[in-house]
């Protein structure tokens, strides 16, 4: 099976939040693919931007590829220290 993941589902995942049901728990592990919107990360951006979520970055688009890496990558690589208080492994692209 193939899912697509509403925003607030992709959190819970990211999160590890006891929301999530055990059914959807279960479909997701035994899902085939999990996909994640491109406008995921837009929309995770916009929340944060309405003081929705936590903000540690002004940059909206620099939060919105916070989104997309704790969503789609191990990793994000870029310069700008401010983004490892969102908790996602940086590399640093200076070193």
């Amino acid at each position: 099976m193939r899912l697509l993941v509403d925003s607030h589902v992709a959190l819970w995942r990211l999160e590890r939040n006891n929301e999530m049901g055990p059914e959807c728990r279960s479909k997701l592990e035994q899902a085939s693919e999990v996909f994640f919107s491109a406008v995921t990360p837009w929309e995770l951006g916009i929340k944060v931007a309405l003081g929705q979520l936590s903000m540690h970055h002004r940059d909206p688009f620099a939060r919105m590829l916070v989104a997309q890496a704790q969503l789609d990558v191990p990793a994000l690589v870029t310069a700008d220290r401010v983004l490892s208080r969102y908790g996602v492994e940086l590399v640093a692209a200076r070193s």
